[in-house]
């Protein structure tokens, strides 16, 4: 009887939840604007405007481009960052413009994945000429020494194939629980402790993420300066919930929600995981911000060579 009930409930919040994502998603944002990089296309799943954008905003300059996969992830940056440019949908990304310590930036939202990170990457530095790009974002754990909520910044980024780039410490900024380290590039969220100990061992990398390697690729090729800046989201000894990987390819705000709410149609008790990831990644993505905000004050402006 209880398990009829729950299943009952759960389909009604399930379509009450998804009426009111998708509404919101076909309403657009205030200061919302379309950019002329190819047929536009949104990663929240609205309905674009075929307006051209301001010369203004397709023509400006920028001190630093930060590329994040996903919203919650730039979330704190934007919030942080907040300018009067609303945000700008191109060819499968999505940028915000802003200041960070006086110095102009864009958080760019660039999906899930290696090729979306990269073509953003390029995309923003051809149509505004960034001095310095940065892979931001989430990241998992591989050193167990590493906690939840710390910072790492890459030394170097590498991919299970063997492939390696290097890259130049920068400044130090002496911030609690920030480290330097390598970080490993995926093509799918690892999920568990026993997959984590054997990339570790495997590559000796400190942080496993989806889109670092991509950006630096797409950087070096365009002569840009790149840094990578994660958060620790969950720790080596933590495993994910099932369906995670699912959830985050999707790319609106309903599909996101529908394939969440399938989650936990199929597994009740994921509800639970779910929202507590789902906290821990308001925090991280906060605390990621301000970490961000000095870190570009601390390079950009002085033109350090990263």
């Amino acid at each position: 009887m209880f398990r009829y009930l729950l299943q009952a409930w759960l389909h009604r919040a399930a379509r009450e939840k998804l009426a009111e994502v998708v509404a919101d998603a076909m309403r657009p944002s205030p200061g919302e604007q379309t950019a002329g990089c190819g047929d536009a296309s949104s990663l929240s799943g609205a309905r674009e405007a075929s307006a051209r954008p301001s010369d203004q905003a397709a023509s400006r300059s920028v001190e630093a481009a930060c590329i994040f996969a996903l919203g919650n992830e730039s979330g704190g940056f934007e919030d942080l960052c907040a300018g009067n440019a609303g945000v700008v949908r191109a060819d499968g990304f999505s940028m915000r413009f802003g200041a960070a310590r006086g110095l102009q930036v864009a958080a760019v939202v660039s999906g899930v994945g290696r090729e979306k990170a990269a073509h953003a990457a390029a995309a923003v530095i051809e149509a505004h000429r960034p001095k310095m790009v940065i892979s931001a974002g989430f990241g998992g754990a591989l050193c167990a020494d590493l906690r939840r909520n710390d910072i790492l910044v890459a030394t170097s980024v590498c991919r299970e194939e063997g492939e390696q780039w290097p890259l130049d410490r920068s400044t130090d900024l002496r911030w609690p629980r920030c480290f330097t380290g390598k970080m490993l590039t995926v093509d799918r969220v690892i999920r568990t402790a026993e997959e984590k100990r054997r990339l570790r061992a495997a590559t000796g990398a400190d942080m496993v993420e989806m889109e670092t390697s991509a950006v630096v690729e797409a950087c070096r090729r365009l002569g840009v300066p790149v840094a990578a800046v994660r958060v620790v989201i969950d720790t080596a000894d933590e495993q994910l919930p099932p369906h995670l990987d699912t959830i985050v390819r999707q790319q609106s705000k309903a599909r996101q929600w529908g394939a969440a709410l399938g989650a936990i149609f199929a597994r009740p008790s994921s509800v639970g995981e779910l929202y507590q990831l789902k906290e821990n990644a308001i925090l991280a993505s906060d605390r990621l911000a301000k970490f961000l905000v000095e870190f570009i004050a601390a390079n950009a402006a002085g033109g350090s060579e990263l």
